[in-house]
């Protein structure tokens, strides 16, 4: 009997290889330049985000942001953003969270901001 009688510890294994086989393809160098990319694609949105009037917390960020919205809902903003294929966090009445990654595109941040 082996020591992990489910499917989880092969699905867990399964990620890790190709979390590991990701970071090989792309090396060091690439999966810096990805990250930078990540980040700036973030500060463009936290930007646009902050002229646009909402808060976002003085803390660090690399490619998540928790935006306190004014002038309109959550509800209101979740509801856009699904519309336009986007999926929100819902953090807070009047708080949401939205999460950058790699396939992220410029267009995209912009189709976001019009939520």
């Amino acid at each position: 009997m082996s020591a992990c009688p489910s499917n989880i510890c092969t699905a867990q294994v399964l990620l890790a290889v190709m979390a590991s086989m990701y970071a090989v393809y792309h090396g060091p160098r690439g999966i810096k330049r990805i990250a930078q990319r990540v980040h700036r694609l973030t500060h463009l949105l936290a930007e646009r985000l902050t002229e646009l009037g909402h808060e976002l917390p003085d803390a660090p960020y690399f490619d998540t942001l928790r935006v306190s919205l004014k002038g309109i809902t959550a509800e209101a903003v979740m509801r856009k953003a699904l519309s336009l294929g986007f999926n929100l966090r819902h953090d807070g009445d009047r708080s949401v969270g939205v999460s950058l990654d790699e396939t992220t595109t410029v267009a995209e941040v912009q189709t976001l901001l019009s939520a």
